[in-house]
């Protein structure tokens, strides 16, 4: 593909104290040592995605029809 795809992601968020990270900047942990959870603007993706999107759309670098390394379940449990 040529075309960027959107992530769709907003902003990082501290596990622990709901702290908000720019998403386009490199991270570690939160300034409290915590995880930074992501967040998603879901409607926008919503609108955006279909089922066939998401099942063509390569998993690991070969497409969803073809994964070995368990992905494959995780993505098709999504694209129901």
């Amino acid at each position: 593909m040529t075309a960027e795809i959107p992530t769709f992601v907003t902003h990082l968020e501290c596990g622990l104290t709901g702290e908000r990270y720019e998403a386009d900047r490199l991270h570690g942990l939160s300034k409290a040592g915590k995880p930074l959870l992501v967040r998603y603007d879901l409607a926008a993706a919503a609108k955006a995605l279909t089922k066939d999107m998401l099942t063509a759309r390569p998993i690991c670098g070969v497409t969803a029809s073809f994964c070995r390394c368990g992905a494959l379940k995780i993505s098709s449990r999504w694209a129901r």
